[in-house]
C-alpha cells in the first residue's frame, strides 16, 4: 500500500506541475491584453486578442487535466485511508473514547466526501468551462478536508491525537488548503505499521512523475481536455 500511496503522490505532484504552468500562461495572457490596450494599429490588436484567446483555450485545458489527476489520486487515497481505519476499528485495542472520537472524524469526512460526488456531478452538467472548473476545484478542496480528516481519525486510534474534554473542531482541517493557484496539498500518507512518524512528519510533494492507474473511470470532459493537451497541434 505504501508503494501505491507514494506513486499516488507523484500523480499529484504531475498535477501541481500543470498548474504551475498554466499559471504561467495566466501571465502570458496578462501581457497580451496591455498590448491589445496599447495596440497602435486594429491589426495588431487583433492579433493580441487572438493569441489571448488561444491561450485561455491551453490554460483550461491544462487545469482539467490536473485536475483529473487530483480526482484520481485522491480518490484512491480516500479508499486506502478507509481500509486502514476499517482495520484499527476491528481490532478493537482502542478505549471507548478514542473510539468516539475516531468516529466524529469520520462522519466529518464522510460528510465531505458526499459534497464532493455532488460538486462532481453539477460539474458534470456545466457548459461552460469556467464554471465546470470552479465546480471541480471546490469538490477538490472537499475532498483535501476529507482526507485530513481520515487523518485525525487515524491518530486518534492510534493513540497519536488526544481525547480532549473541550469541543473538538472537525471541520477545520490541520493543513488548510493555501490560498495560492496551486489548490492541491499532500495529506500525510500514513504508512502501515508506522502511522505514528507519518502523522508527525508531513511528506512534502515530490516533482517525480508517474503515468496515472489508466483503470480509474475519468468524466469524458477531462479526457477530452487530456487529449487536446497532448495533441502534436496543442
Amino acid at each position: 500500500d505504501q508503494e501505491r500511496l507514494d506513486q499516488l503522490s507523484e500523480i499529484i505532484a504531475r498535477g501541481n506541475k500543470l498548474m504551475e504552468e498554466s499559471q504561467e500562461i495566466s501571465n502570458d495572457i496578462e501581457k497580451y491584453k496591455v498590448v491589445a490596450n496599447a495596440a497602435g494599429s486594429r491589426r495588431e490588436a487583433q492579433q493580441a486578442r487572438k493569441n489571448i484567446k488561444r491561450l485561455e483555450k491551453k490554460k483550461m485545458e491544462k487545469r482539467m487535466v490536473a485536475i483529473g489527476y487530483y480526482q484520481a489520486a485522491n480518490d484512491e487515497k480516500y479508499a486506502l485511508y478507509n481500509k486502514y481505519l476499517d482495520q484499527l476499528f476491528l481490532n478493537g485495542n482502542a478505549e471507548d473514547a478514542k473510539i468516539g472520537q475516531g468516529n466524529t472524524f469520520r462522519s466529518e469526512a464522510e460528510k465531505s466526501r458526499r459534497k464532493v460526488l455532488s460538486l462532481r456531478a453539477e460539474a458534470e452538467k456545466q457548459n461552460d468551462a469556467e464554471k465546470r472548473y470552479d465546480k471541480l476545484m471546490e469538490a477538490n478542496a472537499y475532498e483535501l478536508i476529507a482526507l485530513d480528516n481520515q487523518k485525525k481519525a487515524l491518530g486518534t486510534l492510534a493513540g497519536l491525537v488526544p481525547v480532549a474534554g473541550e469541543k473538538i473542531d472537525v471541520t477545520r482541517p490541520v493543513a488548510e488548503v493555501p490560498k495560492t493557484t496551486i489548490p492541491q496539498v499532500k495529506p500525510p500518507a500514513p504508512k502501515q505499521g508506522n502511522i505514528k512518524k507519518e502523522i508527525e512528519e508531513p511528506v512534502v510533494e515530490k516533482g517525480i512523475t508517474v503515468k496515472p492507474d489508466e483503470s480509474k473511470e475519468i468524466p469524458s470532459f477531462l479526457k477530452d481536455a487530456k487529449a487536446k493537451l497532448t495533441s502534436p497541434s496543442g
